[in-house]
């Protein structure tokens, strides 16, 4: 798809986004438990409750930062719960993008989340994706 932007695009640094998850982590009980139920869809061996007490026994900020890298992709790409409560609170901050996490390096060099598409966005055309035209992408420099 190829937009235009109509409206200032601003994104949180990795700080922000990582600090914000601790914020959740730390004061949201829901949000820790829509957490462990997500990353639970892709364990075989473990339930949401023990992923829960396992992320309840993190206490560093280095322990709760790497959670944020291995974990909060899977919450918000498969959970609404983790998704709109951590993109709100990326919001209520001023933000209406962020870069995705997850997926930077993989298809795309810097892939965003925009919040509000609607309104910051135009759609201009929309092409189908196929195996050849991501061939070619990861070939560009």
């Amino acid at each position: 798809m190829t937009f235009k932007v109509t409206k200032d695009l601003v994104s949180p640094s990795m700080k922000v986004r990582v600090d914000e998850f601790i914020k959740l982590l730390d004061s949201d009980d829901s949000f820790k438990k829509a957490l462990a139920t997500s990353q639970a869809q892709y364990s075989y061996y473990s339930t949401p409750e023990k992923i829960k007490d396992k992320i309840d026994q993190l206490k560093t900020y280095e322990e709760k930062a790497r959670l944020y890298k291995g974990t909060l992709a899977l919450g918000v790409a498969s959970n609404a719960e983790v998704r709109e409560k951590y993109l709100n609170s990326l919001s209520d901050l001023g933000y209406n993008m962020m870069i995705d996490d997850a997926d930077a390096g993989i298809v795309s060099r810097v892939p965003v989340i925009v919040f509000d598409r609607q309104d910051s966005l135009e759609v201009i055309s929309i092409k189908p994706v196929t195996r050849q035209s991501i061939r070619e992408l990861k070939k560009k420099p």
